[in-house]
């Protein structure tokens, strides 16, 4: 089973056209559906009980306060656990995509070497890929300098070349955007979820960090894309070409 965890805050009819999309075509998988509204400041949480209720895969349950994204998607994923799911996907309410992808990702999840996080490209309304795929990874220093005063005028960030996206191509990458998330369950579960110390920031860099120490990698499919509309993402990715076992 993939379980899914969807944060809703305010936009309730972004997560309601996501559910409807990823129910409206059959895949070989199992799928339980969690909707967390994170303590929405409007009618979300009675509009997604009207309109999805007489859905028997979905969950849908109020945080006590908006605590964050971080917070929010682990009242999700800790529910999901009574389900017993093999993986679970954390989905921003604005992207799109095609859920058949979720059938590969199970598929490349038993060929790949030491998977942690498995992703889709991203790419963006105009149809561009996320300019920060291009990033390399900061240390502490690159922080420094790009933050410290006038030192940030003398700092220039590192890049790497572009990645050709041919059919099969994998990449193992540092950091994997927040809005799509597939991983296995029980690994998630082992690092606690996400680092519940952050808001909206700098939960990429933290799972990195966790996946290191379970000697994991990520890695993005290039040939499977997912739009995002209006999501805040931060990403970085090394140049390093992976071929699956």
């Amino acid at each position: 089973m993939i379980g899914i965890v969807i944060l809703n805050y305010k936009t309730y009819l972004d997560t309601e056209r996501l559910v409807g999309d990823i129910l409206s075509r059959r895949i070989k998988h199992d799928i339980r559906i969690v909707i967390v509204d994170n303590a929405s400041p409007n009618e979300s949480f009675e509009y997604l009980n009207n309109a999805l209720k007489n859905l028997d895969q979905i969950e849908i349950i109020q945080s006590s306060c908006n605590a964050g994204f971080a917070k929010g998607n682990n009242v999700g994923l800790r529910l999901l656990k009574k389900y017993s799911p093999s993986f679970a996907l954390v989905l921003n309410n604005d992207v799109h995509f095609d859920v058949e992808i979720l059938d590969h990702l199970v598929e490349m999840y038993s060929k790949l070497n030491s998977p942690g996080i498995i992703s889709p490209l991203q790419k963006l309304p105009e149809n561009k890929s996320l300019e920060a795929y291009k990033w390399t990874c900061n240390t502490f220093w690159d922080d420094f300098l790009s933050t410290c005063g006038i030192m940030r005028f003398f700092y220039n960030k590192s890049f790497i070349p572009e990645v050709n996206a041919g059919e099969n191509r994998v990449q193992c990458v540092d950091f994997i955007p927040g809005c799509f998330i597939f991983i296995d369950y029980n690994l998630f579960e082992s690092i606690g979820f996400f680092d519940e110390s952050t808001f909206l920031f700098c939960e990429e860099r933290l799972l990195f960090k966790q996946m290191q120490k379970k000697n994991r990698q990520k890695y993005r499919r290039n040939s499977f894309a997912i739009l995002a509309e209006n999501s805040i993402i931060t990403v970085a990715v090394k140049d390093e070409t992976v071929t699956e076992k």
